[in-house]
């Protein structure tokens, strides 16, 4: 066999040799389990029967060291998460959408409908 043959087969081997079974504290076993990817209080794994998202407090003590989840490190994520996207709102320069009939448009305003339309159902445009 070339050297670019085995270098391949041993690439598409190697994540099967490193998946392992992973235990839960619910006590739900997962098969061949590899972590794919984690977001700032769970972690997604790919087992044998599909994938799961699995939540920090699902995850053992030493998973939790492991992946870097214990509920100090989650809990300084999740707060900076919460910082940034407050200070996002507070962003100068957005402007709050207006709302539907403020606009001068002639299409919003209901001043040209005629009487016998009045208070039923009907678009207030027809554009």
């Amino acid at each position: 066999m070339k050297t670019g043959t085995r270098l391949l087969i041993l690439c598409l081997l190697a994540p099967a040799a490193l998946a392992e079974n992973m235990s839960l504290r619910s006590g739900r076993v997962l098969k061949d389990a590899v972590v794919v990817s984690s977001g700032d209080d769970f972690v997604n794994i790919q087992y044998t029967d599909g994938v799961a998202k699995v939540s920090y407090k699902d995850l053992t003590d030493a998973q939790q060291r492991d992946y870097r989840m214990t509920p100090d490190e989650v809990k300084a994520r999740l707060d900076q998460r919460r910082m940034e996207e407050a200070a996002r709102r507070k962003k100068p320069g957005r402007r709050p959408m207006k709302k539907p009939g403020r606009s001068g448009s002639p299409c919003l305003r209901r001043s040209g409908i005629p009487a016998i339309w009045k208070g039923r159902i009907f678009p207030a445009c027809f554009c």
